[in-house]
Parts: C-alpha cells; sequence; structure tokens
C-alpha cells in the first residue's frame, strides 16, 4: 500500500472520530426536554383601555401682567377667596420672594434648634435615631419619586443635626448663622420692586394649575346621557387635538372630590361590569397608585363592539386633578396561584388540563386547577399542603415547556 493511500485513510479515520466526539458531546449536552421553574405570583385580573376624565371645574382667569407664584399644589383643598396664588411684577421679584421665604424657614430652624428646652431632653441616642428614621424616610420619598414634603423632611433633617452639635457640644449656639441669614433675608425683600398682588379662589373646592380646554365641555351630571359613540368621538378628538395654553387660564377649581371616569369596553367585557360593581383604577401614566371607583351606569348590547361604563370616584388628588384622556387599568380581582407558562399547558387522555413535571429521568403529568388565563400564562391554585399524592402542580415544580410525545412516567434519558 503506497503512501498516498495511507494518508487518505488517516484523513478519513480523523475526520470520523472528531465527528464521532461531536456527536457524543451534543447528545450529552442536549435533551429534547426543556424544563421551566414554576413560582407563586399575584396577578390582576383586569380590563386595560382608555378613560375620559370628567369633573364639575370652574376656570380661573387673569390678565397675563406678571409672574404666578403658586401658594397651592395641584389637588390642594381650597376655601373661596382664598389666596391661591401671588403676582408679581417681574421673575426676579419672585424669585427674591421665595429665597426669602427659604431663609425664613431657615432662620426658624436654627432658631428652635438652640432653644434651652428643646434640647434638655434630647439624648444622643434619641437624635440619632429620629435622624436615621428621617433619612429613610426621605430616601423611601425620593426612591417613589414623591418630591411633596422633600423640602418639610429636609428642614426636619437640619433641625435635628443642629441639635445634635448642641447635645455633643460641638456648638452652643447658631446666633452667628441666624444674623448673618436675616442680613441677607432683608436685603432680598428690599430688592423686590414691588409688592405682590393676591390671586383668590372663585369657588370652594381642589385646585389645580392645569387648563386643557375640556373644563366646560362636560359636566358631571352629562354622564347619564353620553353615548357609546359620543364618547368614542371624544376620546379620539382629546388625543389628537393639542392642547394650546391660554396664559390668561392660571387654573382652575374642581368643585367636589367626586368626579366620574367614562370608558368603553369590549362586549365580552362589560358583563364583568355590572352597576354597583366596585374595582380599582390604575392610571399606569401616573404610576401604580389605586383608586377606588363603583360602576354607576353600565350598558350592555352584545351586537355593538363596544360598551360604555361609567364608574364614580371620590378620591382627589395632585393626579385626579390633572387626568383628562389616558390609559386606565381596571382591576376586576386580584388572583394568587402558580403561574404555569401557556408553553408548558398540555392535556392528558381525560382531556385534563395539566403540565408534566420532570423529576430526574421520568415526566409525571400535575393538573392545572385554574383561577385565571391569559395568552401568556395560566394561574393555578395552589394545593400543596393538602395534594399529598401531588395530583396538582405545586410550587417550584420544574414543567415541560419544550418536548413531544409527553405521557405520565414517561422515562427520559
Amino acid at each position: 500500500m503506497n503512501s498516498k493511500i495511507i494518508k487518505i485513510i488517516s484523513v478519513l479515520l480523523s475526520v470520523f472520530i472528531i465527528v464521532y466526539v461531536i456527536i457524543q458531546i451534543i447528545t450529552f449536552f442536549y435533551s429534547p426536554y426543556e424544563a421551566q421553574t414554576v413560582f407563586r405570583a399575584t396577578v390582576n385580573n383586569s380590563i386595560r383601555t382608555q378613560a375620559l376624565a370628567v369633573r364639575d371645574e370652574t376656570v380661573i382667569s387673569q390678565n397675563k401682567d406678571g409672574v404666578l407664584s403658586y401658594r397651592v399644589t395641584d389637588g390642594g383643598k381650597v376655601a373661596q377667596s382664598s389666596v391661591i396664588a401671588d403676582k408679581y411684577a417681574t421673575e426676579e421679584d419672585m424669585q427674591s420672594q421665595k429665597r426669602a421665604a427659604e431663609l425664613g424657614e431657615e432662620i426658624a430652624v436654627l432658631t428652635e434648634a438652640q432653644k434651652e428646652g428643646a434640647t434638655a431632653a434630647a439624648t444622643l441616642d434619641s437624635l440619632t435615631s429620629q435622624i436615621n428614621e428621617n433619612y429613610l424616610e426621605l430616601m423611601s420619598m425620593l426612591g417613589n419619586q414623591d418630591y411633596t414634603e422633600l423640602t418639610q423632611y429636609r428642614l426636619e433633617l437640619q433641625e435635628l443635626f443642629c441639635k445634635k452639635q448642641i447635645v455633643i457640644g460641638k456648638a452652643e449656639n447658631f446666633n452667628e448663622r441666624i444674623s448673618e441669614l436675616q442680613q441677607q433675608q432683608k436685603q432680598l425683600q428690599s430688592s423686590i420692586s414691588a409688592q405682590p398682588t393676591s390671586v383668590t379662589s372663585p369657588d370652594s373646592g381642589y385646585f389645580s394649575q392645569t387648563v386643557d380646554g375640556w373644563e366646560t365641555r362636560f359636566s358631571c351630571n352629562d354622564m347619564a346621557k353620553l353615548t357609546s359613540d359620543q364618547l368614542a368621538d371624544v376620546l379620539e378628538s382629546v388625543k389628537t387635538t393639542p392642547v394650546t395654553r391660554d396664559e390668561t387660564k392660571i387654573g382652575k377649581v374642581i368643585q367636589s372630590f367626586e368626579w366620574k371616569i367614562a370608558v368603553l369596553v369590549d362586549a365580552s367585557e362589560a358583563p364583568s361590569l355590572s352597576k354597583g360593581t366596585t374595582v380599582d383604577l390604575v392610571f399606569p401614566s401616573y404610576g401604580s397608585d389605586t383608586y377606588r371607583a363603583t360602576v354607576s351606569r353600565a350598558e350592555f348590547d352584545k351586537n355593538n363592539e363596544k360598551n360604555i361604563v361609567i364608574f364614580d370616584c371620590n378620591i382627589m388628588d395632585s393626579t385626579v386633578s390633572k387626568l383628562r384622556v389616558d390609559d386606565v387599568e381596571i382591576i376586576l380581582s386580584t388572583v394568587t396561584g402558580i403561574q404555569v407558562p401557556k408553553e408548558a399547558v398540555r392535556y392528558n387522555a381525560d382531556n385534563e388540563m395539566g403540565v408534566y413535571e420532570k423529576i430526574g429521568q421520568k415526566l409525571y403529568f400535575r393538573k392545572i386547577d385554574k383561577l385565571y388565563e391569559t395568552d401568556q400564562y395560566v394561574i393555578s391554585k395552589i394545593h400543596d399542603e393538602e395534594d399529598t399524592e401531588h395530583e396538582y402542580v405545586h410550587v417550584y415544580d420544574d414543567v415541560v415547556i419544550k418536548g413531544k410525545d409527553l405521557y405520565d412516567e414517561k422515562p427520559i434519558e
């Protein structure tokens, strides 16, 4: 046998060995059955749609000369003729007054901190505990992007730190700093060209700076006769019509904490929203806060693609004061169970819904006790404690999401 033939045989043999090794590696690592662990989960049984918020509102008009500094935040309660804003001649005047007020707050904090009675009963441990508590509250607010009480917490922390300095002997008083701040405050106040004029509320209710032009289009009473077609037109119009800012409209007063939400739902969803039904509403654009609401009017016609539902709500806050047309999640109920991916759902010979659990080198059929279902998953009732025979799927089971020809007690490699 010549050397050329020997070389060819050697090459072929080498290729065969390499292919054989690759096949063995693939066989070792590849499994035709892919499993996923299932866990306990809490999900919302909800409807997602668009909502029109309707409130009884009075728009506040003023001439546009000057600069406004609002005293009341969105959703804040106001009395008739109470001051809602101060109007300054210039932006500089407003900023000077704002800074002077901030200095006044700091002066008050330092004055309180150095009072003999304020520090006599204070101990280092109690002050440290209060500082830590306030700090954690402050961090929680920042984490939740809640800035409504940020200034108050900052001032409280400053006062506690000042008291601590006196208690540990690092400071005797803050007279020098107070005098310096008072001088700055005096200079700022003297720089204001003209004293501000007050803007008062025409009615009692809840204030909002947001004016979108729809305040007088609807009242709460109108919701009793609003049709599905009219609501569809309004929802589309509000979405597509840009809000034009009218500088003479400086805010509005919402006359009551009671307001209404109008929605359109699919005909298949309408029966779950009968009159008197209580639900939780979430407006995703504004976070995860829930608003308890009750169905006051519901129309159900299976021949209509969309049906109108009106909710009553009696919660008023900053979010509510700004709502007009927004996405809404209507939470009908909350379901807790085992979340099973749809890929794992199978049916046995008795047409029972279930999964195949992979234990070692065998598959076992576990039934699903369905509580709720979506396109992505099924929620099964938890039977772990009483189900000693493991008839149903349990938390932490490894269920097959990929595989063919599955049956109970099937051996697998």
